[in-house]
């Protein structure tokens, strides 16, 4: 009877681990929950309509002239200039604004990768450690059976002493293991809950790496951030040139008294640049210097993205190709597990060394599982380099 518990609990030990789910709920519905929960505050580009055909606001102009003479006249005037903004102004308005909106979309898919990111690296760093802490408890759980075997069997002198320490010890290591991995695993959870303001980890999710064709970073979010900010910063800077040449529509008032006669005027006066005026050379350098910054940050993280995609690419063959490996492994194990059974019932191995091979078994009947978590991870690291929001 007691040779059947061990073959029982042996068998129970090595069930493939799945992580489940406390809820049915997918990583989809989570991420758009807490995209839900975030505030982009946008810029205000509303205008106040009394400014909405002006450059800057108006100026007023107040003058008085007084006559030293007996029969001079004295002059009283009050001017308001009002600077008109151009069609060409309105044009290159308009394009900031549709620029503005698309740059703010832009912000607010870079912020969705950002989070993106955030929650592939916490859901598989936590499925990781929670496969190896249930792999960790179900040793313990078949140490203890053992020991409790042995135990009886010691009373009746058909165990040593020696065996007993051996496995207590093993407990013990396996106890700290498992202490490891809980803090591990809790750290990933409450990083999880957060991001996502949820407790829910989905149980079935993975992704397969997305590779579209022609440039793999075309519609990555932070790329089309800084190509939109270098036209942002450009058309900003043709405004700019703008701002200095209005045109100037007067509205005037002009009184005139003499000794004799008070003539009261009131008229307009348009001004009009008969040329462009050039932004100034402080203006022109910080321009230069963003657009430079600007053009050395998307050739920098371009390259960094590339760099980093062909290092998971590689990282996914290597993978792969050592998961055939080791699921040949696997089934091997198992086959010598079935066989040191066999050898343990009918007492033709000692039982230190059937304890220590089991034991020594148990990580190449569950590494291809591990395995198959770390290539799940990488492919969802691979979308997180080319901008493939979840």
């Amino acid at each position: 009877m007691k040779k059947n518990i061990i073959l029982v609990v042996t068998i129970l030990f090595f069930v493939p681990i799945e992580v489940v789910s406390k809820d049915i709920k997918t990583i989809h519905s989570i991420m758009s929950d807490g995209y839900n929960k975030l505030i982009v505050q946008n810029l205000d580009t509303n205008t106040n309509d009394v400014y909405k055909f002006l450059t800057s606001a108006p100026t007023l102009q107040l003058g008085y002239l007084n006559s030293n003479k007996n029969l001079g006249s004295d002059e009283t005037e009050l001017i308001i200039n009002f600077p008109i903004k151009t069609i060409k102004h309105f044009r290159i308005e308009n394009q900031i604004k549709n620029h503005y909106e698309t740059f703010r979309k832009d912000l607010e898919e870079n912020l969705k990768l950002y989070v993106s990111g955030l929650v592939r690296s916490s859901l598989w760093d936590y499925k990781i450690a929670q496969f190896q802490l249930q792999t960790e408890i179900n040793k313990i759980t078949f140490l203890k059976q053992q020991r409790e075997t042995l135990s009886s069997l010691n009373q009746l002198g058909d165990a040593s002493n020696e065996i007993l320490l051996m496995l207590d010890n093993r407990i013990i290591d396996t106890q700290i293991s498992i202490l490891t991995l809980e803090n591990d695993v809790q750290s990933q959870l409450e990083k999880y809950i957060q991001i996502t303001g949820v407790d829910v980890i989905p149980g079935n999710f993975t992704e397969q790496a997305v590779i579209s064709s022609g440039s793999v970073f075309s519609n990555h979010p932070a790329l089309k951030l800084i190509q939109n900010s270098m036209e942002y910063s450009q058309l900003l800077f043709d405004e700019s040139a703008l701002q200095n040449s209005p045109w100037n529509v007067s509205a005037i008032a002009k009184e005139v008294k003499s000794f004799d006669l008070t003539d009261k005027q009131i008229g307009i006066q348009l001004q009009v640049p008969l040329s462009r005026n050039k932004t100034g050379q402080a203006d022109k350098t910080t321009w230069l210097q963003e657009q430079s910054q600007l053009t050395s940050d998307y050739k920098k993280l371009k390259d960094d993205l590339t760099l980093k995609l062909k290092e998971l690419i590689n990282e996914h063959a290597f993978l792969l190709s050592k998961q055939q490996l080791l699921e040949e492994k696997s089934k091997n194990a198992q086959q010598i597990l079935n066989k040191l059974t066999s050898l343990k019932s009918s007492n033709e191995i000692e039982r230190d060394l059937y304890f220590q091979r089991v034991i020594d078994l148990q990580e190449d009947l569950n590494s291809h599982n591990l395995n198959q978590l770390l290539i799940y991870k990488n492919q969802a690291m691979q979308n997180q380099v080319i901008g493939v929001v979840l």
